[in-house]
């Protein structure tokens, strides 16, 4: 596997799981980002349920897919990155106020910032995608270069809006 296919699960598996996790966490938390949902013009109101759980079973699912087949993997983050953002742009042209309830309990509307995220995380699953079975095999030292970049991307990610706050607020 390349180090970008490496990089590439890593990221995807991480940041997946987080979200996941952050929604089933506490009732309240995946309530709030069913009311999210609710809060779209896009989704039908009976929708939101079904959709907030085909959600977060597409996200709890697509880390264990990215050990087992990580081309499926990708194909699935892939697919809902793909809905997210384009979920997230229709709500950011819209001017509509709508928490970005991605990692849980955040108050932080959805924003061109969170647009950009996604279309970042979809190009992260994408190149894995494409380097699969084109580049050659990573080295350890690159896999481990690979894992550890993985790593802090993911990270980057996760607790974006808060390093964002951090910067933007005054002291």
């Amino acid at each position: 596997m390349s180090y970008v296919a490496v990089y590439s699960q890593v990221v995807i598996a991480i940041v997946f799981t987080a979200a996941a996790i952050s929604k089933l966490s506490a009732r309240e938390d995946f309530r709030e980002f069913v009311r999210s949902l609710r809060r779209l013009r896009s989704v039908p109101r009976r929708a939101a349920a079904p959709a907030g759980w085909a959600l977060l079973i597409g996200e709890a699912i697509t880390a264990p897919l990215m050990a087992l087949s990580p081309s499926a993997g990708r194909a699935l983050a892939v697919f809902l990155l793909a809905a997210l953002t384009v979920g997230a742009t229709l709500i950011v042209r819209s001017n509509a106020v709508v928490a970005c309830r991605c990692f849980g309990a955040a108050t932080e509307p959805l924003s061109r910032r969170h647009v950009a995220r996604n279309v970042f995380l979809l190009t992260i699953a994408t190149s894995g995608i494409m380097s699969d079975g084109i580049s050659p095999t990573a080295s350890p030292a690159a896999t481990a270069a690979a894992v550890a970049s993985g790593l802090l991307t993911a990270l980057v990610v996760i607790r974006l809006d808060d390093i964002v706050y951090l910067f933007r607020s005054s002291p």
